[in-house]
């Protein structure tokens, strides 16, 4: 069973990297075979979570052939309130990277949960899927999941 759910990740992320870069049936297939909750698995993924109020934001918009708009790259800079995971603080720039845009629709002046990874010195967005507004329940969630899986390390 290992082995074919691997091959499915395996096909299925390729495709999904190309698109959306991770779907939330893998998330629930994967999370299920590791016996974790989904946001453990996503908080086990994910070398940076914090909270933070989107200060500026920068998208990189391209239009093809008369074709509709498409984002290809969102930055943006963030006022850090509450590094959950990892240890950042003050002002960060985060940017979804043109490969795998999570074509966020970020607004200025919201408080955020975010999920990032480190590549290079630079910040980028991950496990898309779980960045939103705010919401106290969520980080509570957040939190919880970063203890239980400190316990398992």
């Amino acid at each position: 069973m290992k082995y074919i759910l691997a091959l499915v990740a395996a096909i299925v992320s390729s495709v999904a990297y190309s698109s959306s870069c991770w779907t939330s049936f893998l998330d629930e297939a994967v999370s299920r075979e590791k016996g974790f909750s989904v946001i453990e698995f996503a908080v086990e993924r994910s070398p940076i979570i914090f909270t933070g109020s989107a200060s500026v934001i920068k998208k990189t918009i391209i239009e093809e052939d008369g074709e509709s708009e498409s984002i290809l790259d969102v930055q943006v800079l963030f006022d850090v309130e509450e590094s959950i995971k990892g240890d950042f603080s003050g002002k960060q720039l985060v940017s979804s990277g043109k490969v795998c845009s999570c074509k966020y629709d970020f607004k200025s002046g919201i408080k955020y949960l975010i999920f990032a990874t480190e590549r290079n010195g630079s910040l980028y967005l991950h496990n898309c899927g779980y960045i939103s507004p705010l919401d106290i329940s969520k980080v509570q969630e957040v939190r919880q999941a970063v203890s239980v899986n400190k316990a398992r390390q």
